[in-house]
């Protein structure tokens, strides 16, 4: 009986471990998409940034809909920075910004990878005591 018991308990831990390693994959999987945003944003601001003064653009204010306007490299982007705080920000500055974001992610894809490793190898481990409990 006590056995049937230790085996139940094992289900569960293998159970709740394979709920934790899908929700850490799938963290992963949105924190790739978001560097992949950020790399490419930071693509596009480099090749604004060479655009001349007063150049033609269209700016999206929706899915598939645009306004005609100019851009003008030397004033630098707008970023929200939280709270509807919007500041102005030279190229440079913004690239900063993005590679910041961008090295924190990395840290945080790290950190989570180990997480997940060290769950797949309890994982293992609690299948081999199934095993020999079964």
């Amino acid at each position: 009986m006590a056995d049937k018991n230790k085996l139940q308990e094992k289900y569960v831990e293998l159970q709740l471990l394979s709920m934790q390693i899908k929700q850490l994959e799938e963290q992963l999987n949105v924190l790739d998409q978001k560097a992949q945003e950020l790399v490419i944003l930071r693509e596009s601001m480099r090749r604004l940034g060479e655009l001349k003064a007063s150049a033609k653009s269209l700016a999206p204010i929706g899915p598939g809909i645009f306004v005609p306007g100019t851009v003008d490299p030397t004033k630098g982007v707008l970023i929200n920075v939280g709270a509807g705080v919007i500041v102005n920000k030279s190229f440079d500055e913004a690239e900063n910004t993005i590679n910041t974001q961008l090295h924190q992610i990395e840290d945080i894809t790290l950190e989570l990878s180990n997480n997940l490793r060290a769950m797949a190898e309890q994982a293992q481990v609690t299948e081999m005591e199934i095993d020999k409990l079964s």
